[in-house]
């Protein structure tokens, strides 16, 4: 089974939550390994999948540099997630603004742990 199908298969319930708008892994130079968005707020969701991308490098220095678990974002009724995943890799997660991140954050942290497992020889 191929790397990005096992990740895809990993973060598929992510997607799937109706309160998740956004499901993005990125590379630390910003660019996205896998993107998985709700059709009816993609012109949305782009704004801030470029914003995204300039933010990464940032936001995994202080994320490291501190030694946080993630990192958040509000930006207009949504909120943004950022976990790393390895020193190379962040997964990102979009939601409403009202999404209770609790059991999120959980089930999030378990899954960061097996694509690094992945990733990381």
């Amino acid at each position: 089974m191929s790397l990005l199908l096992r990740i895809s298969e990993l973060l598929e319930p992510f997607s799937s939550d109706p309160g998740i708008y956004m499901v993005v892994l990125h590379r630390i130079d910003g660019v996205p390994i896998y993107v998985k968005a709700k059709r009816d707020k993609k012109v949305k969701l782009t704004t801030l999948l470029y914003w995204l991308e300039g933010q990464i490098k940032e936001v995994l220095y202080y994320i490291f540099t501190r030694n946080l678990s993630e990192a958040s974002f509000k930006f207009q009724d949504m909120i943004v997630r950022m976990y790393p995943v390895s020193k190379t890799l962040v997964l990102s997660i979009i939601a409403r603004d009202e999404t209770p991140l609790y059991k999120l954050d959980l089930d999030l942290e378990s899954a960061c742990r097996e694509i690094n497992n992945l990733v990381v020889v």
